[in-house]
């Protein structure tokens, strides 16, 4: 097998596998074709391959099969929302300190009776968490809201738009127990709770690749649209979500193509000290991307 290493940082960069021309076309469905990365577009398509496989030209070839690909093609326009800003707040200082919540829908029913996505995403690491509902009443968003907890702890300030089911009484009963900031967007405009809203606009463009024709199965879509989002890089942050809240990545089918030696650990306490270790060293700088982001 021959590997490249690139002419900067030789010594510290990472071996890739040198692409046979015979292979390209495996890698490039692999990486965005494949359901479980939903037809990125050729920012994030591009770090997908780049991270483990080069060839010559790789950038031209990547950006030629992601402007001629049908699939994308078709769904060009799906969504022609203005990139929506974030509310401007201070920039958190770990994860699930603040959370943004929507609710997204009426879809065509799911074969499951859903109609609704309620969506979450965590500012620091932007991992998000997605439900299918059958409604949207304050009782089933307080059930979503606990689940959300049950995983990630009690978020200090949560952010969702005006809308009367994320500010009933019987939903600041909750926040005031669990002792949750809540807060809304500025005004009833979906751009005022940005970050959701970029995960929404996403998530949907996702969906609309992985849905059959009667668009009945989008709620078995969900888990790999999440997939997708969840283990591809971030603008803001510039790591991925999934990195972020477990210290690795996901594995993905590339993978199977060609995977580094995984460390091995012999007991857990080793695994535990080099979890941390990586944490602490990405965290350091994800405060300072966020700051300079515009999103």
């Amino acid at each position: 097998m021959l590997c490249h290493r690139g002419k900067s940082n030789r010594h510290c960069e990472k071996a890739k596998f040198l692409v046979p021309k015979t292979l390209i076309a495996m890698v490039l469905n692999s990486c965005h074709d494949s359901k479980t990365v939903a037809h990125a577009g050729f920012s994030r398509t591009s770090k997908r391959i780049k991270e483990k496989f080069y060839w010559q030209n790789f950038y031209k070839v990547v950006k030629n099969y992601v402007a001629s690909c049908h699939t994308c093609i078709s769904r060009r326009g799906y969504s022609k929302n203005k990139k929506a800003p974030v509310q401007k707040s201070p920039t958190p200082n770990y994860p699930f300190e603040k959370v943004s919540f929507d609710a997204v829908g009426p879809f065509v029913t799911s074969m499951e009776g859903n109609k609704y996505l309620i969506v979450m995403t965590d500012y620091f690491t932007r991992y998000p968490e997605v439900y299918p509902v059958k409604d949207i009443q304050s009782s089933t968003i307080a059930k979503v809201l606990l689940d959300f907890i049950s995983r990630h702890g009690i978020i200090k300030v949560l952010y969702s738009d005006r809308g009367s089911n994320f500010i009933s009484a019987a939903m600041q009963e909750i926040y005031d127990i669990l002792g949750i900031s809540k807060k809304q967007s500025l005004s009833y405009s979906p751009q005022g709770n940005g970050v959701v809203e970029r995960l929404n606009k996403t998530l949907i463009e996702s969906l609309s690749h992985l849905v059959s024709v009667n668009h009945t199965d989008w709620c078995q879509q969900v888990p790999l649209a999440l997939m997708a989002y969840r283990n591809a890089h971030h603008r803001s942050v510039d790591k991925k979500p999934c990195f972020l809240l477990h210290g690795r990545d996901l594995t993905m089918p590339p993978d199977f193509i060609y995977s580094e030696p995984v460390r091995s650990y012999a007991e857990t306490f080793s695994y535990k000290q080099d979890l941390i270790n990586k944490l602490n060293s990405t965290f350091a700088v994800i405060k300072s991307n966020l700051e300079k982001s515009i999103e």
